[in-house]
């Protein structure tokens, strides 16, 4: 295709860790911004907000709409954390054994010469056919794909990613954290707290709990 027909899109995240932080502000303090936008003129969406009120919250609750470039998600284990560790990553768990895609895109990249070239080294269970471009199609729309992200792991992430909001929420939880001797807590991190909100209700702390996160 030549470059002058191609047509990108660009989507702004903050990713998985940055939405977890953004749950921590409260519903009254991202109300109390929009009237302070909203007082100052700023141009808001009235179909969201509208006169100091929300106009549309998510779905039948009161969860203000706060997540995804459409402002469409409310609560976090709806929007970039349940979802987005799916569909962001392509990691597939026991109710999505398949790939965030759709059939246009599997056949553009069945036929591009450079997924073609790699695609048996890569996959050499998927050389089915020995047709390479109906292989890698097979591959990308297949509904039965291996679990990548067990449920006990999906679990684990979705209370570390739920806990990154607890410190800011939860000021008592957050003292009794840091009061735990060391080793168990030597920083005042989110990799620590995520340590022993897990290490309590699961055992040892899943491999992906990563490290060196600012609290």
């Amino acid at each position: 295709m030549p470059y002058a027909k191609v047509r990108v899109r660009l989507e702004s995240t903050i990713g998985i860790y940055g939405t977890g932080l953004l749950d921590a502000i409260s519903d009254s303090d991202l109300k109390a911004e929009y009237v302070r936008q909203e007082q100052n003129g700023v141009p808001l969406n009235p179909a969201i907000f509208k006169n100091g009120e929300w106009v549309k919250t998510y779905g039948t609750t009161a969860h203000p709409l706060r997540y995804t470039y459409a402002l469409s998600r409310g609560p976090l284990q709806d929007a970039a954390g349940a979802n987005a560790i799916w569909n962001i990553t392509n990691v597939t768990r026991s109710d999505r054994r398949y790939h965030y895609m759709t059939a246009a895109y599997a056949e553009v990249s069945s036929k591009d010469a450079d997924v073609q070239r790699d695609f048996y080294t890569l996959f050499p269970a998927w050389n089915k056919t020995g047709d390479v471009a109906q292989d890698i199609y097979d591959y990308l729309m297949n509904k039965e794909l291996p679990v990548e992200m067990s449920d006990e792991d999906y679990v684990d992430f979705m209370v570390w990613h739920r806990g990154l909001a607890v410190p800011a929420t939860v000021r008592p939880g957050r003292r009794a954290t840091m009061s735990l001797p060391t080793p168990t807590v030597s920083l005042p991190t989110a990799t620590a707290a995520c340590r022993v909100i897990l290490t309590r209700r699961f055992g040892p702390t899943p491999t992906w709990c990563s490290t060196g996160s600012s609290w």
